[in-house]
């Protein structure tokens, strides 16, 4: 269980910290950088490197189908991902994170961030963190 959860610690700082970069590498990109140049469609690089994108962006996408709940929200989330790329891709993971309970997060941090969230159940006092305790 320690070692779950320290796992879970440096999977989490990990992604904290390439959301960070991603974020100071957009904001480099708008104040210094010229965005709307690498948008020429009559460009192999361009269409290379949206065939790549795209790639890479379909197991995420699928995720966020399988993990959330409102579809509305999961296309939104998709859409955001192909305009603004590995920065909201990052910042989800890291929100999903946030989500976890105290008990989710000491027990296997990386299942209950990958998995869909169940519903908690209260019956006679039992509630969503008894249902995950064996």
């Amino acid at each position: 269980m320690v070692a779950a959860a320290s796992i879970g610690v440096s999977v989490k700082t990990l992604f904290i910290f390439l959301f960070w970069v991603m974020v100071a590498a957009f904001v480099y990109l708008f104040v210094f950088g010229d965005f709307f140049s690498c948008f020429d469609t009559h460009s192999r690089w361009f269409i290379l490197m949206a065939a790549d994108f795209t790639a890479c962006t379909i197991p995420i996408v699928a995720w966020v189908y399988y993990k959330e709940s409102s579809w509305i929200f999961a296309f939104i989330v998709m859409a955001a991902m192909y305009v603004l790329g590995s920065l909201v891709s990052l910042g989800y993971i890291v929100a999903q994170f946030y989500k976890l309970s105290h008990e989710e997060y000491l027990k296997d941090p990386l299942y209950f961030v990958l998995t869909r969230r169940q519903k908690s159940i209260r019956l006679l006092g039992v509630g969503s963190s008894d249902l995950y305790a064996s």
